[in-house]
């Protein structure tokens, strides 16, 4: 009989420690180190440490009300509780804490950012929500270090200097946390694209779009006329903390590359960039 309630409750250990665990790995290691400086960040998003992205303050400040008053400070929090945030769910640690981070930062991205544009865009943040707000009354279980914390606190409290040493180590990791946070540094990149037309085609409009301002993927920028279906040319200014940016030739209104990856430009070290583009062929860099 107690084996059969034993089994029944790993059983249900288990099934509480699985959606904690993967709701973690998904925040750290797809959501969050994208826009917050984690050893496991993207290299190209030149993030450092405990780092947000330079345009996710800006996106916050979008939101109106206490959100302007403090962008820098709200995004930070925002990209910690995911990309941090997702490792001490993971672990198990201090479980409670980080879902109501997590929790806060979901109920933002619902009711600010996805509200109005459908269930299917909140999905995402509603099932971290129903997680964070489980794992808020529940905790880790047993499958998790808040399960083992009280034996530490025991332990370390059994030595003469355990307490104060417990104390000091935890100021100097607020402290240090505090040391690396920041936002992301801007840089002006410079760009100059040259785009040749080879194929003969009529060309009534050759333009350019891109992910980041002052390119965008919703409107055209028109690139200038050097030679009348030939060569066009257009210089542009990045505001950027990345490395890269993605970009990609419009022809009389149509994608070069349809259904295929974006263009990658990467930054020069100097700031200035110059690059030849062959419409619908991969680029050639100066």
């Amino acid at each position: 009989m107690n084996t059969h309630v034993n089994f029944h409750k790993t059983m249900a250990e288990i099934l509480l420690a699985i959606p904690r665990i993967v709701c973690g790995l998904l925040l750290t290691l797809d959501f969050g180190s994208d826009k917050f400086g984690m050893p496991w960040s993207p290299p190209e998003k030149n993030l450092n440490l405990m780092e947000v992205a330079f345009w996710f303050p800006f996106d916050v400040a979008e939101y109106g009300g206490v959100f302007t008053l403090f962008p820098q400070f709200l995004a930070w929090m925002g990209a910690f509780s995911e990309a941090v945030g997702g490792v001490f769910l993971i672990l198990g640690l201090f479980t409670r804490p980080f879902a109501f981070l997590t929790l806060c930062t979901m109920s933002v991205a619902i009711f600010m950012q996805q509200w109005g544009q459908g269930t299917w865009n909140m999905l995402p943040a509603l099932g971290f929500l129903w997680v964070s707000l489980y794992l808020l009354v529940l905790g880790s279980g047993k499958f998790g270090l808040d399960h083992w914390l009280p034996f530490f606190y025991d332990w370390i409290r059994s030595f003469r200097w355990g307490k104060p040493v417990l104390w000091i180590s935890t100021a100097l990791a607020i402290v240090w946390l505090l040391c690396h946070a920041g936002v992301q540094d801007i840089r002006k990149q410079i760009v100059l694209i040259h785009v040749k037309s080879v194929d003969g085609e009529k060309i009534a409009s050759m333009a350019i779009r891109g992910s980041d301002n002052p390119l965008s993927w919703q409107k055209d920028h028109q690139l200038n006329v050097v030679i009348p279906d030939s060569l066009y040319t257009t210089r542009l200014e990045f505001y950027t903390g990345y490395l890269y940016t993605e970009m990609k030739l419009v022809r009389n209104g149509e994608f070069e590359f349809q259904d295929a990856d974006n263009r990658i430009l990467t930054f020069d070290a100097d700031g200035a960039t110059e690059v030849d583009f062959i419409y619908n062929q991969l680029p050639k860099s100066k």
